[in-house]
């Protein structure tokens, strides 16, 4: 491909490589990753709480949602997932979701539920559910659904 317009650099035996770049976004992945609390070295639920608990006590100005990440209930000593009742204890004036270490399932509190409009007589959507206790009420579990 050199050319005449081509200008040639004698490096010594030097070593060049291109640039790294990173250009499928893991870069924003990895920015959104430092607001959000990690959730993977949860044991129990309470685990879930405490964590929550303590990140609004650090960020006592927090306005919006609080989202977390990484959380499996495989590890749990309770060996279920969480509900919005759980994480209701950790605030009902902020929205909050806390995605599992999958992400084909997460769990939000009440608030979150109230934004979404969903509640004893939301529908079901195509693609994915959310878990209902035993009035048909919705527990806060949202579930993609996996093919067959």
């Amino acid at each position: 491909m050199k050319d005449e317009n081509t200008k040639v650099i004698n490096l010594e035996k030097k070593t060049v490589v291109p640039g790294f770049n990173d250009s499928h976004m893991h870069l924003v992945n990895f920015a959104n990753s430092l607001r959000i609390i990690p959730l993977a070295n949860c044991k129990s639920i309470d685990d879930l709480i405490d964590l929550g608990k303590d990140y609004l006590k650090i960020h006592p100005d927090h306005k919006g949602w609080i989202i977390g990440r990484g959380w499996n209930q495989d590890n749990f000593r309770e060996k279920r997932f969480p509900t919005r009742y759980d994480l209701d204890k950790i605030s009902t004036e902020f929205p909050i979701c806390y995605i599992r270490v999958c992400c084909h399932a997460l769990v939000v509190n009440s608030k979150a539920l109230e934004i979404a409009n969903i509640n004893n007589t939301s529908t079901q959507i195509d693609g994915g559910y959310f878990d209902l206790d035993e009035n048909n009420n919705p527990l806060g579990i949202f579930r993609i659904e996996t093919p067959s």
